[in-house]
């Protein structure tokens, strides 16, 4: 009885193509829920991996509620041509998630050109076959993305596309000598964020500020929270003209008066 019912119920939820996004973007939220399209009975479905069926307006209310891996997975599924993805910061998404997602976006979307993966559960393998599927990344956040290795950031180094920027801030499990020649090899940025990379000495700071100021010297913004800036590289600093976005708080070795 209870199957008939859902049966029923199911196939009176109508299904509507969604039209072609530029991009998708679905940050960090705290449940699913999809109150517009189905009971909370169907509900479970979607979180099991179960195909769904999802209207437009399911996908607008994705920004006030959190959607799993499995739901994720479904939502690339249905869209073709993707250039962007953002699905940065969302903890229900494993490890495992992300290479189904990687598969479902190599086909639908081959030619995404910006991806974010900030903070979320990525190892070096999916971070190797994420850059054997997109070559010609134009840009990658991988900030806070605690799984992450030198081995994962070798394999970025020296096969990434050579116009990808990608932002690396908070990898806590990157050594220094790594982090140190990823920062440099990134391509003429307008910005530097090395926010939470304590583990770069005073002097891998100095050696990245020297080099930006010959490779970037019209640098608008640089960000360098939680690091161990001192008042040496403030020198440095003041030798960027254009400058117009500087955030260095939670630096304990700077003082008032720097």
């Amino acid at each position: 009885m209870v199957q008939s019912l859902l049966g029923n119920a199911w196939s009176h939820v109508p299904t509507i193509t969604l039209p072609p996004l530029p991009s998708l973007s679905i940050p960090s939220m705290p449940s699913l829920t999809i109150p517009s399209i189905i009971s909370d009975t169907l509900s479970p479905l979607i979180s099991g991996g179960v195909a769904a069926k999802i209207s437009n307006e399911a996908l607008n209310s994705l920004s006030h509620s959190t959607v799993t891996g499995a739901t994720l997975s479904y939502l690339f599924y249905q869209k073709k041509g993707l250039k962007e993805v953002d699905i940065s910061y969302n903890p229900n998404v494993s490890d495992e998630d992300i290479y189904t997602i990687l598969k479902t976006l190599r086909i639908n979307s081959p030619g995404v050109e910006h991806i974010n993966f900030s903070g979320l559960d990525i190892s070096d393998k999916r971070l190797i076959f994420l850059l054997r599927c997109f070559p010609d990344l134009k840009s990658l956040s991988l900030n806070d993305c605690l799984q992450l290795t030198d081995e994962g950031m070798e394999y970025f180094l020296y096969n990434k596309n050579s116009q990808c920027v990608c932002s690396v801030s908070g990898l806590k499990n990157v050594s220094e000598e790594m982090l140190v020649k990823v920062l440099l090899s990134l391509a003429d940025p307008d910005s530097i964020n090395l926010n939470n990379l304590s583990q770069l000495s005073p002097r891998a700071l100095t050696d990245i500020l020297q080099v930006y100021l010959k490779l970037s010297p019209d640098l608008t913004g640089f960000q360098a929270t939680g690091t161990r800036l001192q008042e040496e590289h403030l020198e440095f600093l003041n030798k960027f003209e254009h400058l117009q976005t500087v955030n260095l708080s939670d630096c304990k070795h700077l003082t008032s008066s720097g």
